[in-house]
């Protein structure tokens, strides 16, 4: 590192795996966690306890005279530093624009060189040199600066993550896997995934060819193919003698050390032998001055005092167990157990300033952390082939549990969107590996796989069986062709179908060692999985559902066929289901053909299905042939067909009037909605209560009832008549009798009542004799018989009735 002086300023070192923020940057967030940062040598001292934190520095362009607010995550914070230091490397994770080379250096000088571009914001960093250390000008936050936050554009140095673990091992996995064993740059250019071939659909049902006619092709592919070609040489014999001459060979040497073989070895041996050098020293330059943050010197016999800039930060170990004890009030050694069964994605300190508001990125926890990890890859459908909804590709994401999730695609730049959604819908697992393509390595899939706490990891070309996604690629494409095939659906339904395969491969139980008997849902999410919505009906099933807006005569029971369950429309019963006219709609209320409409010797059936079929074809085609006409234009679902609610039972007003007779009584004396009627209850009569039943409700000489129902019993004021035991007859209104049943009831609907006396009694034939009152045990014991059988007693109750 070099000397600044006064000079506010952010260096670039590639030999730090964190950045380093010093003292004159604002401070952000402080994530409690904290890192043990050791240097090149075991000699020089280690520093313990270091805190990670969020910092923030602003940067002054001098040319456009506008000021970015730079933002430094996951940073140690030393203050004893009087600059900051800045890898290389976070900057290009950061998905920023790095180019180290000084302008005097570049070959091919252009603006770009020895900057830092930024495409969204459009800053551009003209980085400058101290020696032979690239930095640029920065300073701390002013306080209008942190109060105005989003007034200004911010620029993240390093990536948007929680988190940052220098020891991962996939960065060099991914740059190894770059060189081929030739020592050349591999190709990067993926092999397409195709569902269907575009020359003709028809063929995919053919016969494979045999292994004769595979060798036969291959060798006489090789056969063509085994000739050279060998040219006139470049020099001839004199020429090559004009090139041995030693002015010839001084002038080549000048103007590159390659031309000339000797001085190019030599050059390579010091070359090899500085950098073994510099391997070990670190980055580093010949001065007196102290390390600036070490305060240590290192003497060697090479290089004599070099300051050294490289260090290196274990991994982070967030709050304490003294920590959580304390603030917890639990003991010690439970707190122990307890930091290593949790996480702490989100580091948050509680002792951070209020200048600006905490970051709102929560997707590290809001998102269901999965503990494994997943592959994906683009299955592409032949262009004539366009789904119905319009969808050409589809992306497959496949765990190492076999748990897979599908997402139909218009276009392979939907990736972004459908990593998103499978992130919500599914989890964040640890690992997504991908291949080289540019969509799927994008800065703005890196930026979200950096906001969840993914770790992405991109495959060698020509390696698709490193990718375990191409199986679950497979898989899929043959179980939605044999769907498709026999069902003899069209072939533009395959992403419904593709849909619908997923889940059922997700909830079947399979033979595999790491599932255990279980099925790839319960391993992934730890839970059962529900069948409900689709273990009814088969794919592409004949079956009739209700169209709530078909007014008469039309039928509501129309055919159809079910597609599988819709998705986030409606009900979670939902399912598709395509009509005749080639719409594909939500319904929950459908039901399977009954055996006598799917018997074959139903016409009137049968001739609604074959209608059904030839207007289907004609729209969409079949299994084998694509629509000749354009597809037909999809509809948004309403649901105001079919609302969205939990059902609910009416409730039956009665008749404004029973039947009546020329005098105006009704001729029932029963009610077919009142539930009032015929119900016994006591009520008042004279000064004291009797038992009543109730007969009819009461009419006016109009024969209309009198009062006026409600639903609520109390708000009740129909008046009906009341029969009592001596034949009495009486009006009581409605909430009387009801206020007068609910007093008699306890909590169970029952009623009681108190017995007075008993008046009389009697007996049948079937009572027990004087003669045979006792009776004999096994033992010899004489015992009496204690039953009422045969007797019957008239009682007085406490309310004067018998």
């Amino acid at each position: 590192m070099g000397s600044y002086g006064c000079l506010s300023v952010t260096e670039l070192d590639s030999h730090t795996n964190m950045a380093v923020a010093g003292k004159d940057c604002t401070i952000i967030a402080k994530s409690g966690h904290h890192a043990t940062v050791t240097p090149f040598s075991a000699d020089l001292p280690v520093m313990e306890q270091v805190e990670i934190g969020d910092v923030a520095i602003a940067y002054d362009d001098p040319y456009s005279s506008r000021t970015f607010l730079l933002v430094i995550r996951n940073a140690l914070l030393i203050p004893s530093m009087d600059h900051n230091l800045l890898p290389p490397f976070l900057v290009r994770e950061a998905s920023l624009f790095l180019d180290e080379t000084p302008k005097f250096q570049s070959t091919n000088l252009t603006r770009d060189n020895h900057t830092i571009f930024d495409e969204e914001t459009g800053m551009r960093i003209h980085l400058q040199l101290n020696g032979t250390f690239s930095y640029f000008p920065t300073r701390s936050l002013t306080l209008d600066e942190q109060l105005n936050w989003d007034d200004y554009p911010v620029v993240y140095l390093t990536p948007d993550s929680d988190r940052w673990d220098p020891q991962a091992t996939h960065y060099a996995d991914a740059e190894s896997a770059m060189i081929d064993n030739c020592g050349e740059v591999v190709d990067r250019e993926r092999v397409k995934t195709t569902l269907f071939e575009a020359a003709d659909i028809s063929e995919m049902y053919a016969e494979p060819c045999t292994w004769e006619v595979y060798e036969d092709t291959v060798n006489a592919i090789i056969q063509h193919d085994d000739t050279q070609y060998f040219g006139d040489p470049l020099l001839d014999g004199d020429d090559g003698n004009r090139l041995d001459h030693d002015g010839i060979l001084a002038h080549l040497a000048g103007l590159n050390v390659m031309n000339e073989p000797s001085l190019f070895s030599a050059s390579i041996s010091d070359r090899a032998t500085i950098s073994h050098l510099r391997m070990a020293l670190g980055s580093a330059t010949v001065d007196d001055s102290a390390c600036k943050v070490f305060e240590c010197r290192a003497c060697y016999e090479l290089l004599a005092l070099a300051d050294v800039s490289a260090i290196a930060a274990g991994r982070s170990r967030g709050v304490t167990p003294e920590h959580i004890s304390k603030i917890w009030r639990i003991p010690f050694d439970d707190a122990v157990k307890t930091l290593g069964a949790t996480t702490q994605f989100i580091k948050q300190s509680a002792d951070s300033s209020l200048s600006r508001n905490a970051g709102t990125n929560d997707r590290a926890v809001r998102y269901t952390r999965l503990n494994s990890t997943f592959f994906t890859d683009t299955m592409f459908a032949t262009k004539p082939a366009k789904s119905l909804r319009g969808n050409t590709c589809c992306q497959v994401f496949f765990s190492d549990v076999d748990y897979m999730a599908v997402y139909p695609m218009k276009k392979e730049s939907e990736y972004p969107l459908a990593l998103k959604l499978f992130a919500k819908e599914v989890g964040a697992p640890n690992i997504l590996v991908c291949d080289g393509s540019k969509t799927q390595n994008q800065r703005d899939v890196k930026t979200f796989l950096t906001q969840i706490g993914t770790t992405l990891k991109t495959l060698e070309a020509e390696t698709q069986w490193a990718n375990r996604a191409e199986l679950g690629v497979g898989l899929i494409k043959e179980s939605t062709r044999k769907d498709l095939r026999d069902s003899g659906s069209p072939i533009v339904l395959w992403d419904y179908c593709m849909e619908r395969r997923a889940l059922i491969y997700n909830v079947t139980s399979k033979k595999l060692f790491q599932l255990h008997g279980s099925n790839p849902h319960t391993v992934t999410f730890g839970t059962q999985a529900d069948i409900s919505n689709f273990c009814n009906f088969g794919w592409y099933e004949w079956v009739y559902y209700r169209d709530q807006s078909a007014s008469y005569p039309f039928q509501k029971e129309c055919l159809g066929r079910c597609l599988g369950p819709a998705k986030n429309e409606g009900n979670v019963m939902a399912n598709w289901i395509l009509t005749q006219r080639g719409q594909v709609i939500p319904r929950r209320s459908i039901r399977r053909l009954m055996k006598d409409e799917s018997s074959g010797s139903n016409e009137v059936e049968a001739a609604k299905r074959a209608a059904y079929t030839a207007d289907i074809t004609s729209r969409l085609g079949d299994s084998v042939k694509l629509p000749r006409t354009p597809l037909p234009h999809q509809i948004e679902p309403d649901w105001n067909v079919e609302p969205y609610g939990d059902d609910e039972t009416p409730t039956n007003e009665p008749f404004e009037a029973d039947l009546v007779d020329a005098g105006g009584r009704p001729l029932m004396l029963t009610s077919l909605t009142d539930a009032l009627i015929n119900s016994e209850v006591l009520l008042d009569k004279d000064d004291s209560t009797a038992i009543a039943r109730v007969v009819r409700r009461a009419v006016n000489s109009q024969g209309k009832v009198i009062g006026a129902w409600d639903a609520n019993p109390v708000l009740n004021t129909l008046v009906y008549e009341c029969e009592f035991d001596d034949g009495t007859v009486k009006e009581y209104s409605a909430n009387t009798i009801a206020s007068n049943i609910y007093a008699e009831g306890d909590a169970d609907g029952f009623s009681s009542a108190l017995l007075h006396t008993i008046v009389d009694h009697k007996s049948s034939g079937e009572a027990i004799k004087m003669t045979d009152k006792y009776y004999h045990t096994k033992t010899g014991t004489r015992r009496m018989r204690q039953t009422t059988v045969g007797w019957s007693f008239l009682v007085q109750w406490s309310d004067g009735t018998c």
